[in-house]
């Protein structure tokens, strides 16, 4: 019938594999993603799989490995 063009926005606590792996397959699928990790102490927005900060979070990632 009527198509929902709403976005649904999602919170996620943590970015362990499980945090990052629902956090990157809901931006892919258009959800805007609120996420709080305790490591960093900060949140960001996911949009589309793409952080506004993404540089940042780059080498966060780079420093884990």
């Amino acid at each position: 019938m009527f198509k929902n063009n709403k976005i649904t926005t999602y919170g996620i606590i943590g970015l362990g594999r499980f945090g990052k792996a629902l956090a990157m397959n809901l931006a892919e699928a258009g959800a805007e993603i609120l996420v709080i990790d305790k490591a960093t102490i900060w949140g960001y927005r996911l949009e589309n799989g793409k952080s506004k900060d993404k540089e940042d979070h780059n080498k966060e990632d780079r420093m884990e490995e």
